[in-house]
């Protein structure tokens, strides 16, 4: 990852150049980085690291048919499945889009999936998801229509200076974390300490903690009920999407 600048660069590929040219026209103020391609979680978080914020997941989807299109941001690290957002948004079969038309639309190549990639989208073909974590964060981070590069604005400037700009709006939508994980180290961790010697800890203390480890147990067992519910739902939506299926000829992308 390179030094901070908060100049536009020189040179560079031409949708890049002109990613930071509109920023300054608009008079938006940035720092940004270079970098190798970023294909791993572990150069995004050096990314996100030398920017210090995080740096934003993108989903460019489409429906069945093409007709719709999505461009979804979102924290690098929350889960993200069809069924949490088909609802809000109401489309009820979504899948990524085809690189073509996500280059065609908005100028950038999977991997490389920006919001300044809607000043391309001068027929506002692309509705902007944003989850409101991302939404409600002061900074907001994401490539110049290129993943060799990050930069970072104030989330202010990209709503009300960059969007009406380009005539986009933003849909809020409320995606869930997935805690399950969380939950389960912390009560390991509460399980080890529990595992070692008093230390002088009276007994209404250890039973004390023994209850908030049952009650972590329990919150985690009903979580576990929760998400084989949700599988079993999606295994069967799944198999009746299945049944409607188009024939394998068909050029639609894989459902998320």
């Amino acid at each position: 990852v390179s030094e901070i600048y908060t100049t536009s660069p020189t040179q560079g590929p031409e949708k890049v150049l002109e990613s930071f040219a509109l920023l300054d026209q608009l008079h938006i103020p940035y720092s940004r980085v270079e970098h190798e391609p970023a294909e791993t979680m572990e150069a995004c978080a050096a990314i996100s690291d030398a920017l210090g914020i995080r740096i934003c997941k993108n989903l460019f989807l489409c429906n069945r048919q093409k007709t719709d299109f999505y461009l979804l941001t979102m924290p690098e690290d929350k889960p993200f499945h069809t069924k949490n957002l088909s609802a809000q948004i109401g489309s009820s079969r979504l899948s990524f889009a085809p690189p073509e038309l996500m280059e065609e639309l908005i100028h950038c190549t999977p991997g490389s999936a920006s919001v300044l990639g809607l000043a391309y989208d001068t027929e506002h073909r692309v509705r902007l998801l944003m989850d409101r974590e991302t939404y409600e964060a002061a900074q907001f981070g994401c490539h110049p229509c290129l993943n060799t590069g990050s930069l970072r604005m104030a989330t202010a400037d990209l709503l009300n200076v960059f969007l009406p700009h380009t005539g986009h709006t933003v849909t809020v939508v409320d995606l869930p974390n997935g805690g399950a994980m969380k939950k389960l180290i912390a009560a390991l961790s509460l399980l080890f300490v529990l595992s070692l010697p008093a230390c002088g800890n009276s007994d209404a203390a250890l039973r004390q903690e023994n209850e908030a480890l049952r009650q972590q147990i329990l919150a985690l067992e009903a979580e576990r009920d929760n998400l084989a519910k949700e599988n079993k739902d999606l295994t069967e939506e799944n198999a009746a999407l299945d049944d409607t299926a188009p024939e394998s000829g068909d050029d639609e992308a894989n459902p998320i």
